[in-house]
């Protein structure tokens, strides 16, 4: 007898159906076609305007004949070499790009197949760096509440998603982590300065529980994203944090792996602050969403500490520094150069910015429209001044969906905006070179689809 994994349908074989795997094995997922420009065509015809680009990855939209060639060529000319073993030319090209974009401290690199094993590759380095200079002790990463930084067992211990946690807590490192800043529900009513101050210094709290002699980084997204749905760090935050970990020896890991870049109206969003890490994690639109990739951007002074030590990086993966990966992701950051992508991206945010937040207005639902450049998030609260969320089993961001997707709109959704568990929020991240009237486009069938789910609630 046959058996069906999953709801695809694949190609018969021998009486038997082939199925890839997906996340919800009850879901009839759409079937998309083919993209062009910032839209997306599915099996029945039905165009979709992408507000989520991808996930945050289509930076350029799905029509970029200069990447497709830049990889093409490469393909052709030489796919792979074994990165322990080889380099070539477009290894060393794609390093320059990515130096062109990342803070002067920043200039070596190393280059993976996606965020979580860029985050992962981030953690191993940050605890060689410390052994090489004869600080084995520090071990232990701290993380913040609310983050996610990936889908491996190391990048899920030191994030603070606990609906993504609880099936593999016995199999996750048990580090510390320490509350996030949101404005929004931080409970202060004005000055969000002192606010930014008081929750860098958890950190402080943290170390010294945790025996600063153990600590070997802290990791945290430099904006809150797809779980928080862009929350904001108050403006003395991050500084304090930097601060802070310099006073105990312990490297900041900034995770920009939603937001590198461009997305935020700068390259990375730390440029807002100028603050440099020591390690920076980038992947998804690095590379304009055509090829998995993920990078590991490493100060100058942690990559010295290998050199003068053992000399080597005992870290490595079969694709890393691909050839391919590395041709497109160099074609991708030199259009971004070229077409001022980051300028671009903060005057479309601030349109679509500008055109969302009349719904605090006109609905009932929306708490907090919230974000920078091209990366925005609307919460949902059934009480908006209590600030209180619906209850998970309102499936409120998954209905906000489907009713998207119905109007030609795809959103990316979020749950357990509050505490991991409960609340809900869509994340609006469209490819970065949107037009002002595509905003708008964006802003009108979103507010259609909330009307549409507060009829569904009996939400007056």
């Amino acid at each position: 007898m046959s058996s069906v994994i999953g709801s695809a349908q694949g190609r018969h074989l021998a009486g038997r159906v082939a199925t890839m795997l997906q996340p919800d094995l009850r879901k009839d997922y759409p079937r998309l076609l083919r993209g062009e420009g910032v839209e997306v065509i599915d099996s029945s015809g039905h165009r979709l305007l992408d507000a989520a680009a991808g996930v945050g990855v289509l930076a350029l939209g799905y029509s970029v004949p200069e990447i497709v060639d830049a990889m093409s060529a490469q393909a052709y000319r030489l796919p792979y070499v074994h990165a322990m073993q080889f380099t070539t030319d477009v290894v060393t090209e794609f390093a320059a790009e990515l130096a062109s974009v990342c803070p002067n401290e920043i200039s070596d690199f190393f280059v993976c197949c996606g965020g979580s094993e860029a985050m992962e590759s981030a953690l191993k380095i940050a605890r060689q760096y410390h052994v090489e200079r004869g600080q084995g002790t520090r071990y232990q990463f701290i993380g913040r509440w609310q983050s996610f930084h990936g889908n491996t067992l190391a990048t899920q211990a030191v994030g603070g998603h606990l609906a993504r946690r609880r099936r593999h807590l016995p199999l996750l490192l048990p580090f510390p982590h320490i509350e996030p800043p949101n404005c929004y529900r931080c409970g202060s009513m004005e000055n969000h300065a002192d606010c930014g101050i008081r929750f860098a210094e958890y950190l402080r709290v943290a170390i010294e529980r945790a025996g600063p002699e153990s600590v070997a980084g802290f990791v945290m997204e430099t904006i809150g994203g797809s779980t928080m749905g862009a929350v904001v760090p108050p403006d003395n935050y991050l500084r304090r944090v930097r601060e802070i970990c310099d006073e105990y020896g312990v490297l900041l890991i900034l995770d920009e792996v939603f937001t590198a870049i461009g997305r935020s109206g700068t390259n990375l969003a730390l440029d807002h602050w100028n603050v440099v890490p020591d390690l920076v994690v980038m992947g998804k639109g690095v590379a304009a969403g055509f090829v998995p990739i993920g990078v590991v951007g490493i100060r100058e002074g942690v990559a010295r500490a290998f050199e003068q030590g053992s000399g080597l990086l005992e870290h490595n993966f079969t694709f890393a520094s691909d050839p391919i990966v590395c041709a497109a992701g160099a074609a991708a950051i030199r259009l971004m150069a070229e077409r001022d992508i980051a300028s671009h991206a903060r005057q479309a945010g601030s349109w679509l910015r500008d055109a969302l937040v009349p719904l605090m207005d006109t609905s009932d639902i929306v708490g907090d429209v919230r974000g920078k450049g091209l990366l925005i998030g609307i919460e949902f609260v059934q009480d908006r001044d209590s600030k209180t969320p619906f209850p998970a089993e309102a499936r409120l961001s998954r209905r906000l969906t489907e009713k998207a997707y119905e109007n030609g709109l795809i959103v990316y959704p979020g749950t357990g905006t509050v505490d991991g568990l409960i609340g809900d929020h869509v994340t609006l991240c469209p490819p970065l070179i949107i037009t002002e009237e595509q905003t708008a486009e964006i802003a009108s069938r979103l507010a259609d689809s909330i009307r549409a789910v507060e009829a569904d609630l009996g939400v007056s």
